[in-house]
């Protein structure tokens, strides 16, 4: 775990190692609308993006709360709404390149970016542990 987290790799990086939140997060989430973006251009950017493993998330913790009565989240109506805009038929099939235009994925991005200096401090301690370790530093 050495590679600096970003907005894209967020939901990826280890959150039982505190590198990160919770898997549910609303930081995890918009990234991984952000990543499903970028993997759009990445492949091909006539295609359009896959967002379904992010908006199963974002309907599997609004059950979760609603069934155990938690708040939500101060930023969770932003990732919401962004989600719900996502689904619409006449966006679901424009190109990554297209939507990128169309869709403001600012907010994706801020929400997401939230978290990336407390897991890039986690992983910058980490890298400084291991270097002391190989070589004897102190």
């Amino acid at each position: 775990m050495t590679i600096p987290t970003t907005v894209f790799t967020l939901c990826d990086v280890p959150s039982n190692q505190g590198y990160g939140s919770s898997a549910l997060s609303t930081e995890r989430i918009a990234s991984r609308f952000v990543q499903a973006l970028a993997m759009s251009f990445l492949n091909d950017a006539q295609m359009p993006p896959c967002f379904e493993s992010a908006q199963k998330l974002v309907t599997a913790v609004d059950e979760a709360r609603e069934i155990k009565g938690t708040a939500l989240a101060k930023d969770w109506a932003t990732l919401k709404k962004i989600a719900n805009d996502l689904q619409s038929p006449a966006l679901k099939s424009l190109s990554g390149q297209t939507l990128a235009i169309i869709v403001d994925f600012g907010p994706f991005a801020k929400l997401a970016g939230n978290k990336i200096p407390d897991s890039n401090k986690k992983i910058k301690d980490a890298v400084i542990a291991k270097l002391e370790r190989l070589y004897g530093l102190q």
